[in-house]
């Protein structure tokens, strides 16, 4: 056994790694690697050329050296063949580093066909031109600089699990039809022409994504199919010219894991609304030369405290506002090569900031010494700046300084008073040690101590820097409470000789909190040592600045000013002298009052008494309740579950307002007075004489033998083919196909805007039980929990939901979504369902003699209520009614269902239409129950003539019985409505296919 030296030559950089070489016993391997070695020219690396399993080197045997396993090698190897490596089946990974020359397209494509163990794969600079042919899985494939061009497959894609790097060639990727859910890797690393359809996958973990010079930004919307992210780059700096695509807030939201986004010179188009990643673990942001992304010189994205890096260079600003991220913990902010102009502006202490290439004008203030600025370098600032800049004015300093209009200044003009240390402070017993003072320098490099064992790191620049302490370490200074500090500057030495002060570590034992009137929450901390001096103290309560109150040794008293505080596990911390910590869990919920429902739903408009069932709080003082700004008169003693008052009467869909003791609750559309003059759609009379019409809808009712909205349709006619699957329910006849299903939950404030939104994703869904008639599906969010029913209905069947009769025809799908254990972001957010219908004509012309007739028609009453909707297409109709009522704790309330959008293509053949469902805020759990249904038999020729009232007499029926919320009957769980918004948004391009 003997030591060998390998000098392995990467770029510019040598590395010789001390390695054992042992003695072959795979003699098939040892006459390989000869000839390897003797093929490369690197004999000089193998001086005794049996002795080849090197542990660290280019060759790595297994753990009994009896077998290579791994080879790594340099050199030119165009004369490399698959037959070079045929005797090491045991190989598992390979690496090669090429210079100068190209190996054959087909190599790794043989190796991987012959060598069925080889899974790892690298080859850097190896001139390919074309993707290698994958015959199987395998794990890691690293094609780094390699002009590879042309297709690339999800068939390709679904055989790599781990890792896929290919640069800097450009791809055009092509879904494989074989292959309709493809596996992708985890590491995703492409140069791309366009987007495919991701189908919700959560395989990729880290997407490094540069654009191709012919980009089709038509696809881009496609990344939003992806989940789990962990991190994404997207990198235009080639500048690839392509129409500007939608920031992709989805992938980011609904990737709970996320880390890290990053896009450098993307041509975004403007957010029209502001995007929530409060609850992501996002905490590197950068944003590079992307203008158009910002609204007033402002990022409409909303981060979590907790962030760490903002960096927003290139977009154009012409100003900032430091103080919307004041309250973040500690954040690094790169303003840096933008047109800012003005005054430099006053940095948070928690704010790391770089401000340089702007055209910021004036003087540096003094307290940018203290502060961690990182550049203020090539701007328009003049005068001499601060002292710390001129008493360390070396050349590091110029990278912070440089390229202004400054007086010139050097060390001759430092004023050495402003050089000091001003104390030294030890947290008993285990430290830290903190020196403090003015001008203590930007590094440690100057700094020693009468310690010398003492290593140090700056914690605000040119003020305080600190070193670990010990037991030993405090048990010294118990002994000896001095300390010498000696700072050197610009070679001249600054001695300094102080009394260590001890600081006591306080603690947090208990927390509460309460609504603060109308404006936020006050915190209460209780615990030791919290001292009385209010400026030293800083509270957050998860990231979120909690101002000080009131203040004694063992009790804090802060407040919150915001009422949009997410309904999660906070860490709240309490820190002293910015020198010690101590924190402690709050698990916050939000605080009364609120309404869960109302009783009755709707009230005549003659008035009479209501009930408002919620959480009122223990003090019931000064009660105020008003219904669209008319007084309610409370008319019994208020209990902290309801109130009862009584209404004049009224017209119409009303807001409706609560104050107790001061502390204000209101939702928009939340109470309905009703006509009852509503008329049901018939032949001749309402219901065509074989039903009851509901007077309040204008619904019909009808009777066992017949079926559809004017009760004109034997109840034998059959339906239409019905399949399930998670997310999408879908009934056709001939060609005509009805979809509905769930895409997204919105969640939206009292002003209208979305503060987040949550699509679920498809590959989540479990089967919970499935039958020819029922399947159940379930999936756990991290934003709530979603249980999926699809259900069909052989024969009419009558069902009693929230104080309405409800029918479904036979040929009925039901579909019933029951979402659970929402958390929200404030007290006054509501939630808004909108289910997405698509009716779509595929191929040719139908079979019946209809044509290409088709007509829309919407009934909505006076409020814009919606009370039913048909869409028809040749001679078959899509058919919508809906219940304003839901269930809220076991309760009905009123709800609002209403169109938000339809669009029809240019054949006038294929319709969307988005029906939104207004609802409070539920405490548990959320039900959406729609039910559809079609006809098989096409109407005789004369139906397809218009009638007088242009109604058609032949319905493709679809109930969309719209109770969304409630321990509904029909399903039987419990559930609350309250005050936030839910906005299910269901897009047909994600569930077409």
């Amino acid at each position: 056994m003997f030591r060998l030296f390998l000098t392995i030559i990467i770029g510019l950089l040598t590395v010789t790694t001390s390695v054992y070489a042992a003695s072959p016993t795979n003699s098939a391997q040892y006459a390989e690697i000869s000839n390897l070695v003797s093929k490369l020219g690197i004999g000089s690396l193998f001086p005794v050329a049996n002795e080849y399993c090197v542990t660290g080197g280019g060759v790595l045997c297994d753990s009994l050296n009896q077998t290579i396993i791994s080879l790594s090698f340099q050199g030119r190897p165009a004369i490399l063949s698959a037959t070079d490596f045929d005797a090491f089946l045991t190989l598992t990974t390979l690496k090669i580093q090429t210079w100068g020359s190209a190996i054959p397209n087909d190599l790794i494509g043989d190796m991987i066909s012959q060598l069925p163990n080889l899974n790892v794969i690298t080859c850097i600079g190896c001139q390919l031109t074309a993707l290698p042919t994958i015959s199987r899985k395998i794990d890691s494939l690293d094609l780094t600089n390699n002009q590879i061009t042309g297709d690339l497959s999800t068939n390709q894609l679904n055989l790599i699990k781990t890792k896929l790097v290919v640069t800097p060639g450009a791809f055009n990727l092509v879904e494989d039809p074989t292959i309709p859910l493809p596996s992708f890797p985890n590491i995703l690393t492409l140069k791309t022409n366009n987007f495919i359809e991701f189908n919700y996958t959560t395989d990729i973990k880290q997407l490094k994504i540069s654009f191709g010079p012919n980009f089709d930004s038509t696809t881009f919307g496609l990344i939003e199919r992806i989940r789990g992210l962990e991190s994404i780059v997207l990198d235009n700096t080639g500048n690839a010219i392509f129409d500007p695509v939608p920031f992709p807030h989805d992938c980011i939201l609904y990737s709970p894991n996320i880390a890290s986004y990053t896009s450098f010179n993307v041509n975004y188009q403007p957010l029209n609304e502001i995007y929530n990643f409060n609850l992501t673990k996002l905490q590197t942001i950068t944003i590079d030369g992307s203008p158009s992304l910002f609204v007033e010189n402002k990022l409409p994205i909303i981060v979590s405290p907790n962030s760490l890096f903002l960096s927003l260079p290139r977009n154009n600003l012409t100003s900032f506002n430091l103080d919307d991220y004041a309250n973040f913990n500690d954040i690094s902010l790169d303003l840096s090569f933008n047109n800012i102009v003005g005054s430099l502006p006053n940095i948070p202490i928690n704010m790391r900031l770089d401000v340089r290439n702007n055209s910021f004008t004036g003087t540096v203030p003094d307290d940018y010494c203290f502060k961690r600025i990182t550049s203020f370098a090539n701007n328009q600032l003049t005068g001499l700046p601060p002292m710390c800049y001129i008493c360390y004015s070396g050349s590091n300093i110029q990278n912070i300084v440089g390229g202004n209009q400054f007086t010139t200044f050097s060390f001759a003009d430092c004023d050495h008073s402003s050089i000091n240390v001003t104390n030294v402070k030890y947290v008993v017993e285990t430290g830290p040690l903190v020196i403090r003072g003015a001008n203590v320098g930007f590094t440690i490099s100057g700094l020693s101590t009468s310690i010398p064992s003492l290593s140090f790191k700056p914690n605000i620049l040119n003020r305080e820097f600190s070193a670990t302490g010990s037991v030993a370490l405090y048990n010294q200074f118990v002994g000896n409470k001095t300390i010498e500090v000696s700072l050197q500057v610009s070679s001249q030495p600054f001695d300094f000789v102080n009394t260590v002060e001890f600081v006591e570590p306080h603690s947090i034992s208990s927390y509460d909190y309460d609504r603060h009137g109308n404006t936020g929450f006050k915190f209460t901390f209780n615990g030791i040592r919290f001292g009385t001096n209010q400026s030293m103290v800083v509270v957050l309560m998860g990231g979120y600045k909690c101002n000080i109150s009131s203040i004694v040794d063992t009790k804090i008293e802060c407040v919150v000013g915001t009422t949009s505080i997410p309904e999660v596990v906070h860490n709240a911390t309490i820190r002293i002298d910015d020198l010690v910590t101590a924190s402690i869990l709050v698990t916050f919920r939000i605080e009364y009052p609120f309404v869960t429902s109302i009783f009755p739903p709707s009230l005549a408009q003659r008035g009479g008494s209501i009930t408002l069932y919620g959480e009122y709080g223990p003090v019931l003082t000064n009660p105020i309740v008003k219904i669209g700004g008319d007084t309610c008169d409370i008319s019994a003693p208020l209990t902290q579950s309801t109130i009862v008052c009584t209404l004049a009467g009224g017209v119409g869909v009303k807001d409706v307002y609560i104050s107790i003791n001061g502390v204000e609750w209101r939702i928009a559309s939340g109470f309905k007075y009703s006509n009852l003059t509503a008329i049901c759609p018939g032949d001749n009379d309402e219901c065509s004489g074989h039903g009851e019409c509901d007077a309040e809808s204008g619904i019909c009712l009808c009777h066992q033998d017949y079926k559809g909205p004017a009760c004109n349709i034997s109840s034998s006619t059959p339906s239409g083919e019905i399949s399930f699957s998670p997310m999408v329910s879908t009934i056709s006849n001939d060609n005509l196909v009805v979809r509905l299903g769930l895409v997204t939950i919105k969640e939206m404030n009292i002003y209208g805007e979305m503060v987040r939104q949550f699509i679920p994703n498809p590959r989540e869904w479990r089967t919970i039980s499935s039958s020819d008639s029922k399947s159940v599906y379930s999936a756990m969010f991290e934003v709530a929990n979603i249980t999926y029913t699809l259900e069909s209905f052989n024969q009419s069947t009558t069902l009693t939901f929230a104080d309405k009769t409800i029918q479904m025809d036979a040929g009925t799908m039901k579909m019933t979504l029951n979402i659970t254990n929402w958390s929200y972001y404030g007290t006054l957010n509501t939630l808004q369902v909108v289910m997405r219908s698509h009716v779509n004509v595929e191929g040719g012309p139908s079979k019946t003699n209809c044509g290409t007739k088709s007509s829309d028609q919407i009934s909505t009453d006076d409020n814009g209520v919606l009370n039913f909707m048909a869409i028809e297409r040749q001679g078959r109709s899509f058919y919508a009614k809906f219940v304003d009522r839901v269930i809220s704790d076991g309760r009905a309330t009123f709800s609002k269902p209403y169109i938000i959008n339809q669009t029809t293509d240019g054949s006038s053949q294929n319709s969307t239409t988005d029906i939104a469902i207004d609802l409070p805020f539920f405490r548990y759990s959320a039900i959406i129950d729609p039910d559809f249904s079609v006809l098989l038999t096409s109407p005789p020729d004369d139906e397809c003539n218009p009638k007088e009232d242009d109604r058609p007499a032949w319905f493709l029926p679809v109930v969309v019985t719209a109770p969304v919320v409630g321990g509904a009957a029909i399903i039987g769980g419990a559930y609350f409505l309250i005050k936030k918004k839910l906005y299910i948004d269901v897009s047909s391009k994600d569930w077409i296919d």
